[in-house]
């Protein structure tokens, strides 16, 4: 008979699934990687909620998209965890920051209602000016979004480097492949970092409430430098764009 094929748990901005040897958690562009042997116990605390307990006392909320699908996970991966935990392997839980693969849920919601509302526009425009005074106003499209976009950036890595600022806690992380360095944080979870350094170590300053946010230390007149160009190239560019749509495309015709 055929062994059924590896169920993967699909929630709300969560993907659980596990092989012979690892449960993999992937949550809000995070992947944690922990071994089975690390895996304290599994339980149902909801029809679509599972809580995963490791040997170290940290607990792993996970969801899923119906109660038939949570419950068959939950009894799959119960059935896969070794007949006795070793509270050794907790150590070697990882969790690190998943390449992006497009933009940010976050950023498309962000720039979702405006470009909207410019579509709107410049059918109105066309419908006012004709094709011309469409093409003028569709032609700034690109810069304002672009604008938005890295006006967008500046302002959350200003918020997450205030935070870190204020809350953050400075670690030493270690390489351990090109570009990729490991730390633990306060909660005991080793996460890796990414970033393109030939150094053997770097410091990197994370938030104890959140381990995941985190950055590494950078002279603040650098930061401040790279995030004023950073914004004002997004205005300029949102301007040339507002520009190009919203005035060029109603300036009156020379004929």
């Amino acid at each position: 008979m055929t062994s059924p094929s590896a169920q993967v748990l699909r929630g709300h901005r969560v993907q659980t699934s596990f092989n012979s040897q690892t449960l993999d958690i992937a949550r809000d562009g995070q992947r944690t990687r922990i071994p089975l042997s690390a895996v304290q116990a599994i339980r149902v605390t909801a029809p679509r909620s599972i809580e995963i307990v490791l040997t170290s006392g940290v607990r792993h909320p996970v969801t899923g998209p119906n109660p038939t699908a949570t419950a068959a996970f939950a009894t799959a991966l119960s059935g896969a965890l070794p007949p006795e935990p070793d509270p050794d392997t907790a150590a070697a839980v990882t969790t690190e920051q998943e390449p992006n693969r497009g933009l940010p849920w976050k950023l498309l919601s962000l720039l979702g209602a405006p470009a909207l509302a410019f579509v709107g526009y410049v059918t109105w425009v066309g419908i006012a000016r004709g094709s011309d005074g469409a093409f003028a106003a569709l032609l700034g499209g690109p810069f304002i979004l672009i604008g938005l976009a890295l006006v967008a950036y500046a302002v959350e890595e200003i918020h997450r480097r205030a935070v870190l600022r204020r809350h953050g806690i400075t670690v030493r992380a270690e390489r351990t492949r090109p570009g990729v360095f490991t730390y633990v944080a306060a909660d005991g979870v080793a996460r890796t970092y990414r970033i393109k350094r030939q150094l053997l170590g770097i410091h990197l300053i994370h938030d104890p409430r959140k381990p995941h946010v985190a950055a590494h230390v950078s002279p603040w007149y650098f930061v401040a430098v790279r995030l004023f160009l950073v914004l004002a190239a997004g205005i300029g560019t949102g301007a040339l764009g507002g520009t190009v749509s919203f005035h060029t495309a109603w300036l009156p015709d020379t004929q």
